[in-house]
């Protein structure tokens, strides 16, 4: 969250490093994991860090299409759209 919110992550952390397979860890059938993977997408993309976060753009891609994750989730991604455009 600190990358998508201010661009970088913060020397407090003893890694700084983002792993390529961050969003593996997200299971895209619990809610919570599909809200918190929208919400720091375009959280990023609201901010300008979407590129310096991996994989990011190919995942606001589908998320931009409503195509995110085992479900659609239109209303979700609409209200999140509002939030953060």
């Amino acid at each position: 969250m600190f990358l998508a919110a201010t661009g970088e992550v913060s020397d407090i952390f003893i890694d700084r490093a983002i792993p390529e397979n961050w969003p593996d860890q997200i299971d895209p059938a619990i809610k919570k994991d599909r809200l918190f993977l929208i919400d720091l997408i375009l959280y990023a993309r609201r901010n300008g860090a979407l590129d310096k976060i991996p994989q990011a753009t190919q995942i606001y891609v589908p998320l931009k299409e409503g195509r995110l994750g085992k479900n659609r989730l239109p209303r979700i991604i609409n209200s999140m759209k509002k939030r953060f455009s």
